[in-house]
């Protein structure tokens, strides 16, 4: 059985080291008038093309993280070519690691550990990452019921 698509998660300009700059420039000055920071006003028009630039070149050569019924994948971000990927079975604990730069765009790392603790795959800069780790908790629970009910079946059967 194929497996099905649930979501694809792409990571913010964060992910390099100029868009973090970008986000440090962008939180640098928290004194905020009306809704907005003063950074905010001075500093995003000027680096929107830079921003922008950024994001599509990593559209074209980035990453991107692909969550499925059986696994987490990174792949490149246009043809698919996998980097790593870990079963979702096999994640034990997924750890968020929040890094300068990353509080404008609600961005963080996840690491996600196998059950000995190693790291299995890191998801730099993933956009929303509370609702990610949700996501990805429920797919790797819903993973473990399936393979134990299937598990029950077969012991049945035999």
């Amino acid at each position: 059985m194929p497996e099905r698509l649930i979501r694809v998660f792409y990571p913010s300009i964060g992910s390099r080291g100029l868009g973090r700059l970008i986000g440090r420039v962008l939180e640098s000055i928290p004194i905020r008038v009306g809704v907005a920071k003063v950074s905010h006003l001075l500093f995003a028009l000027p680096l929107a093309p830079l921003g922008a630039s950024l994001y599509v070149a990593l559209k074209v050569i980035g990453r991107r993280y692909r969550l499925t019924d059986r696994a987490v994948h990174v792949e490149h971000a246009l043809g698919g070519e996998p980097y790593a990927s870990i079963r979702l079975e096999d994640i034990d604990d997924i750890v968020r690691v929040d890094r300068p730069g990353y509080v404008f765009f609600d961005a963080a790392d996840l690491t996600l550990k196998s059950a000995d603790g190693v790291l299995a795959v890191k998801l730099k800069a993933v956009v929303r990452p509370d609702t990610v780790t949700s996501i990805i908790g429920e797919a790797r629970d819903a993973a473990r019921e399936t393979s134990a009910a299937v598990a029950q079946v077969r012991n049945r059967a035999s």
